[in-house]
């Protein structure tokens, strides 16, 4: 068995509050929580200490320890995981890549034959490749990854639930980055179709960063028609859990090409709401239709005007979704997660202090 050591979490952390960085805000709370002795956190974000100060801290903590915990974005995998089996080769070292989600399979099928070839041979010298679906996993073992494993990713249940009131009535939300492949623009046509030609009395209520690409069309449209759409600026990572349960409906008809299972899905779930989604990626392996969500396929704005107005004009299935969307999300819960880490590193030799 490994010699205890020091333990240590890669990856960038928040802010901004993305994916990535949220992802990993809740796994350092987790190991936080799992371990007895102290562990090192090294966030790739480069946040202008110096690049080399910055380059010989991450290099000096990846040397020192023989514990280490991956959970990078596309460029830090490309980089630190060579340098990862590199010092491995030097010094014993188990690794671990905790959680990747979205379309990583399809991003090392992009490469060319022997860049894939080398990238899946240095995988496989992990102690183990984590996904947070099936489908990922299935991916990344046909295409040559022996480790891969599901676990899910963990999310904090701020305890927030969701309760349909008059003042949430027929207010719709959508909280995520605001860009054109996360579906806002088709959410917004299918307002603009039940309040325009329906004549229903439907809000959209819009949280999130606004890319730069396309700040003018969406506040164009904002401004065209303020009592359909209101911006509402960023939600605070900590705060969203809340802040959705206040609404009626949660809408987020992405299409984003990395989308794995978007984290305010699970806090929707957490709290009980209805939500309506696209069928994308691995969505469907998540949540059932009319049971746990609601979906459409992507692009199809008349679709996608059809299922909120179908959720929203019934209270007895919008209350239906919810539920089932919370039964969906019990495994994501912080503690469960973090155990099942426990019980697969514990598995791989990892040693422990609080095990």
């Amino acid at each position: 068995m490994m010699k205890k050591g020091k333990t240590s979490l890669i990856g960038p952390f928040s802010p901004p509050y993305n994916g990535d960085g949220v992802k990993n805000d809740f796994l350092k709370a987790g190991f936080g929580e799992m371990l007895s002795q102290p562990f090192e956190c090294v966030d790739t974000i480069y946040r202008g200490q110096g690049r080399m100060r910055f380059v010989a801290h991450l290099v000096a903590v990846l040397w020192r320890s023989n514990q280490i915990i991956l959970s990078l974005n596309k460029w830090g995998r490309m980089v630190i995981i060579p340098l990862c089996c590199l010092m491995s080769v030097l010094r014993k070292k188990k690794v671990v890549l905790f959680v990747i989600g979205g379309s990583y399979d399809l991003q090392l099928k992009g490469l060319n034959l022997l860049a894939r070839s080398v990238y899946v041979l240095l995988l496989n010298g992990l102690n183990g490749v984590l996904g947070e679906s099936y489908r990922l996993v299935d991916g990344l073992r046909k295409i040559g990854v022996r480790h891969a494993s599901v676990i899910y990713n963990p999310r904090i249940d701020s305890g927030h639930r969701w309760s349909l009131t008059e003042d949430s009535r027929n207010k719709i939300v959508f909280v995520s980055r605001v860009t054109p492949s996360k579906g806002i623009f088709e959410l917004m046509d299918a307002i603009a179709l039940l309040c325009g030609l329906r004549k229903r009395d439907y809000q959209l209520h819009i949280f999130g960063p606004i890319d730069p690409e396309c700040e003018r069309e969406f506040f164009k449209r904002v401004e065209l028609h303020p009592t359909w759409y209101l911006y509402r600026g960023v939600v605070q990572p900590q705060q969203v859990q809340e802040v959705i349960s206040r609404f009626h409906l949660l809408a987020l008809p992405t299409f984003h090409y990395g989308e794995g299972l978007p984290g305010v899905l699970v806090e929707a779930g957490f709290a009980g709401m209805p939500m309506v989604m696209t069928r994308f990626n691995s969505l469907d392996e998540y949540f059932k239709e009319n049971e746990s969500a609601g979906f459409v396929e992507c692009h199809d704005v008349d679709a996608l005007a059809g299922k909120l107005d179908d959720v929203l004009l019934s209270d007895s299935l919008a209350t239906h979704i919810g539920k089932g969307a919370q039964e969906v999300t019990a495994p994501f819960h912080l503690q469960r997660v973090m155990n099942d880490v426990r019980i697969f590193l514990l598995s791989k030799g990892w040693v422990f202090d609080a095990f």
